[in-house]
């Protein structure tokens, strides 16, 4: 085995296979959990930043002595006899927290959490603990404050998974509390924006077109065509004058 796959495979065996909760993590019945969220959970811990799925990959190589098994997108530790037990805690705290994504906020606010996909709604006695679960799904989600006594009677049955993480199936309105909702912003209504004319050019104008001769007509068409015989007597009474000019 490598030595710097060594440290990744010891730290595996306890993240998946001992104390799961101590990271955030709650696998599903069969030992697994999505591999995107177990490369989230090492980030958040100093000096395991770097590690990707070519890492996780070269585990799994490693044949039966490979410290994980993966399955598409799911992992799990091949020893998992240590993993702690999902039971109902004998004196649950006074408080829990959990997070919820912030677009959610205002419908979580209004109607709760009906129903939470397995294994449930992830609690947590820890502040920060609960915003680093949180921040898996959302850079700045909403920290909700539990009250498990009023979980216990809307009939939510709380149950604990190791020493750190509590589990919910539901969020019921009235069992929990949060910051304000946010402020909606007033939707301001269209204002037309005024026409403005249009620049002139110095020497520029523009035609008057409600005023003129039509369009249609060019200079002179307005005149009406004189008749024949009103021109041809006007012609003779030219020649009549000019002759008695001569006389």
């Amino acid at each position: 085995m490598p030595s710097r796959i060594t440290p990744l495979a010891k730290l595996l065996a306890y993240v998946l296979g001992r104390c799961p909760d101590e990271f955030g993590l709650v696998p599903d019945p069969d030992g697994f959990v999505p591999v995107k969220t177990l490369l989230q959970a090492l980030a958040e811990e100093e000096g395991w930043g770097h590690v990707r799925r070519g890492h996780l990959n070269e585990l799994v190589m490693m044949g039966d002595k490979s410290p994980v098994e993966i399955v598409v997108d799911r992992i799990r530790s091949a020893e998992r006899r240590y993993l702690p037990e999902i039971i109902e805690p004998q004196a649950p705290p006074k408080e829990l927290f959990t997070c919820i994504r912030r677009r959610a906020y205002p419908h979580v606010l209004e109607r709760g959490i009906a129903a939470a996909p397995p294994p449930g709604l992830v609690l947590t006695e820890d502040r920060l603990m609960a915003l680093r679960i949180g921040r898996r799904r959302d850079p700045q989600p909403i920290l909700l404050t539990v009250r498990p006594r009023d979980l216990k009677a809307a009939g939510v049955v709380l149950r604990c998974f190791g020493k750190r993480l509590y589990l919910a199936s539901e969020l019921p309105v009235g069992s929990f509390s949060g910051p304000p909702p946010p402020k909606e912003k007033p939707v301001a209504s269209p204002v037309a924006e005024p026409v403005s004319p249009p620049r002139l050019h110095p020497g520029s104008f523009f035609p008057d077109l409600g005023s003129g001769p039509s369009p249609s007509r060019g200079p002179g068409k307005n005149r009406r065509k004189e008749p024949e015989w009103k021109r041809q007597r006007r012609l003779d009474r030219r020649r009549v004058n000019r002759g008695a000019e001569h006389e």
